[in-house]
């Protein structure tokens, strides 16, 4: 039992707003999830791009400042990548209200006071007896449940375009999902992954499983081709593999060597026999000179 005072420990995690909770702890992996994706971050790196063009600045200077300003893009009025009509055509792509920068995180209480999805939280409320909530109001005091429940209802919101794919979410395990995968993005191994965050081997995996499901794009392929040195030798013909990013992208799986190991004419043979069932298959159980020395 843990010697911390109960009082200090319900203090420690505070609940959120138990009638927003789960639509603003899915805001909250929603936008974790999104900015992990290729796909936008290519997109907030045109318009970041284009915006310091327009406005004067470099790069790197509007980077910085985007962030020390807490990651909000603003519309600039500007051409191109930078144009209000592609601000909001992005916004509408992914679902936004604003654009903020992918490098920024946002924890469920910063998502519960500044929702950056439009339709966060899904159901919004709506009064449905104005007159009674005149009358509380002029009354003061404490208000029950019951009279809130009279006094408001639940308007439904059209859920926006950029959804989580998973039917049963379990929210207590996607932080530990996020984390396996920015590890495993680093080639991080399962083992120090698992040793790191304190999970089984097992559950490493399968939360890598689960990420790379959620997260099915995590970067742009066809740039990194091109910029990979080891990559670009494997389209040159000059390397059997690709770099470890690439393959995990692509969901191979890695091996000891980084390049495939010969073939000799005994293993052929051998190979030639099990497809033609004159040997039994590897995994049967033994060696399958071992059993023919036992049979006879």
């Amino acid at each position: 039992m843990s010697g911390v005072p109960r009082s200090a420990r319900r203090k420690a995690h505070p609940r959120p707003r138990r009638t927003f909770d789960r639509s603003v702890a899915l805001a909250h992996f929603r936008w974790e999830i999104l900015r992990r994706t290729a796909e936008y971050r290519a997109d907030m790196h045109d318009i970041l791009g284009s915006m310091a063009q327009t406005i004067g600045r470099t790069d790197t200077q509007l980077q910085r400042e985007c962030l020390e300003n807490g990651g909000i893009i603003p519309r600039v009025l500007g051409a191109g990548f930078s144009s209000p009509e592609h601000y909001d055509a992005v916004c509408r792509r992914y679902g936004l209200a604003v654009l903020v920068h992918p490098d920024v995180p946002l924890s469920v209480d910063e998502m519960a006071a500044f929702p950056v999805f439009a339709d966060t939280p899904a159901r919004q409320p709506t009064v449905t007896n104005p007159v009674r909530l005149r009358h509380v109001a002029r009354r003061g005091g404490n208000v029950s449940p019951r009279t809130i429940r009279r006094m408001f209802a639940q308007k439904p919101v059209e859920p926006g375009p950029f959804r989580l794919t998973l039917k049963r979410i379990h929210l207590g395990r996607l932080d530990m999902i996020l984390a396996v995968f920015d590890a495993r993005t680093q080639e991080h191994s399962f083992r120090r992954i698992a040793k790191d965050l304190r999970l089984s081997l097992d559950q490493a995996k399968r939360a890598w499983a689960t990420a790379r499901h959620l997260i099915a794009k995590w970067f742009d392929f066809e740039s990194h081709l091109r910029s990979c040195p080891e990559c670009h030798r494997y389209l040159e013909g000059k390397r059997d593999r690709m770099c470890a990013r690439a393959e995990q992208q692509i969901g191979l799986r890695r091996t000891g060597g980084s390049r495939l190991r010969p073939t000799n004419a005994d293993d052929l043979e051998l190979l030639r026999a099990r497809s033609q069932e004159d040997l039994p298959a590897r995994r049967a159980g033994g060696s399958w000179r071992g059993r023919r020395r036992h049979d006879g």
